[in-house]
């Protein structure tokens, strides 16, 4: 018997396959991928990277299959993306470590039933791709657009650099005639440590390097005052370029730095603020115009953006372009006209395009015509009469914005022109009385940020009609 077990283990010896990896031990499996013999695991990790990779790749996304977008997924997830990316680059993906928050911001993945992700979204994640709204269904885009107009994904983007806190800023040059100067090309190498050069002309007062951080001044040269008006130009315009210089600091910051993804609402949230500008106010002291600007910078409508901290904040913004003079003052307002000069066109494009898609019957009102319809053909219902009115409601909207936007445009290019003309000493006792506003409004700060009207001064801003917005 004993011998007969003993053939038995030799014969089974003879036609054992060895360990194609080792060739040492005996091969007990074979790889379900090339069919490879192998004996342990360590051999199979170490036989093919490809054939091990790919198994386990198929084993997450199957275990993908059967998961439940529930929180407890989610968390788990961003996690094993978090630890996947610290180890790969070993640090966070943003320097002030803005994915550690995403544990706190669940609000943003949140929907109806628990989240907006689906388990194809997920796995698409879990993969490392970088998604687009393209890629998502309409349920998860819509939950996406609601979180982003909340502000529920704010602390996700990247802060903005403001180009006068740049210490470029400083160097910034410009000519006589507040245009853009004229720029030398140097072969070497040291372009930008090169000091200025002195004209002996009138054109020039010194030449310096284009900094692309800063906006472009005008690009034809200002016209004189004496040329715009045979009057003297009003006390009250160093109060109110202060407030307009808020304002633009406001917008700015509230957009990021880029006002060109949507000029005509940049321009609304800063006609909004700027009620010189928006309002043809005339406020009559620098604490009664920034009075009204942080109460609307603290109103419900921009909510989101910061509230009396962020306000308060914009305050050392405005201050800090005043005490770059007169150069960066001329920069900071050619900027402001061509956000309007855009939201002009952008307007533009909208009513004529309105224009074309308007009923023909309010067509043929406007141009004075009677429109005669024939007993035989359909009358216009109730719903018809209603979307007319309303289309003729927008559009007188859009006009009266339009007619703010051409008022505001003649008003930048008064103020650009009367600043060319003014030594950078009006500017730096300007930022100085802004500076002293920000310790008043700190010192009077309400309990709550509504009341903020008159907290400086007790007189309402006089306001004029804007067909007298002219000079």
């Amino acid at each position: 018997m004993e011998t007969s077990v003993s053939s038995s283990f030799q014969a089974g010896q003879g036609n054992a396959i060895i360990c194609k990896i080792c060739q040492k031990q005996f091969s007990k499996y074979t790889c379900p991928r090339c069919n490879l013999r192998y004996c342990s695991l360590a051999c199979y990790k170490g036989h093919s990277l490809q054939c091990t990779e790919s198994f386990m790749r198929e084993n997450v996304l199957e275990g993908l299959h059967d998961l439940h977008a529930t929180s407890e997924v989610k968390e788990k997830t961003l996690d094993m993306l978090k630890r996947l990316h610290f180890d790969e680059a070993g640090r966070s993906i943003l320097e002030d470590e803005s994915l550690a928050t995403c544990d706190d911001a669940e609000a943003e993945f949140e929907g109806d039933e628990g989240t907006f992700f689906s388990n194809r979204t997920l796995q698409l994640i879990a993969e490392g791709r970088d998604l687009t709204l393209d890629e998502l269904s309409e349920e998860e885009r819509k939950a996406f657009m609601r979180s982003l107009a909340a502000g529920e994904v704010s602390h996700l983007i990247q802060p903005w650099n403001p180009w006068w806190l740049n210490p470029l800023a400083k160097t910034v040059s410009i000519t006589k005639q507040g245009s853009r100067l004229v720029q030398p090309v140097h072969s070497s190498d040291d372009n930008h440590s090169r000091q200025p050069e002195i004209s002996r002309g009138d054109e020039v007062e010194e030449v310096e390097l284009d900094f692309s951080e800063v906006p472009a001044p005008p690009s034809e040269p200002l016209s004189p005052l004496k040329k715009l008006t045979q009057k003297e130009p009003s006390p009250l315009l160093p109060v109110h370029l202060s407030e307009v210089i808020y304002a633009y600091c406001f917008t700015l910051r509230y957009y990021n730095g880029d006002w060109r993804s949507e000029p005509l609402e940049a321009t609304l949230a800063f006609f909004s603020v700027s009620h010189v500008m928006g309002q043809a106010a005339v406020p009559e002291s620098v604490g009664v115009a920034f009075a009204e600007a942080l109460k609307t910078v603290c109103s419900p409508v921009f909510k989101h953006a910061g509230g009396f901290a962020f306000g308060l904040a914009l305050f050392d913004d405005c201050a800090a372009v005043l005490q770059l003079g007169r150069a960066c003052i001329i920069c900071a307002l050619a900027d402001l006209r061509r956000m309007l000069e855009n939201a002009k066109r952008d307007l533009e494009l909208e009513l004529v395009s309105s224009k074309k898609t308007e009923p023909v019957g309010n067509q043929e009102s406007e141009r004075g015509s009677e429109l005669r319809v024939s007993s035989t053909k359909l009358k216009a219902g109730p719903l018809a009469v209603k979307t007319s009115r309303n289309t003729t409601k927008i559009r007188s909207g859009r006009k009266n914005e339009m007619m703010k936007i051409e008022a505001g445009l003649r008003k930048l290019f008064f103020m650009l022109c009367w600043t060319n003309e003014q030594m950078d000493e009006v500017f730096s006792s300007l930022a100085a009385l802004v500076e002293t506003e920000k310790a008043r409004a700190l010192e009077t700060r309400p309990s709550s940020t509504l009341g903020l009207v008159g907290m400086n001064d007790s007189k309402p801003i006089k306001e004029r009609p804007l067909v007298q917005e002219i000079a």
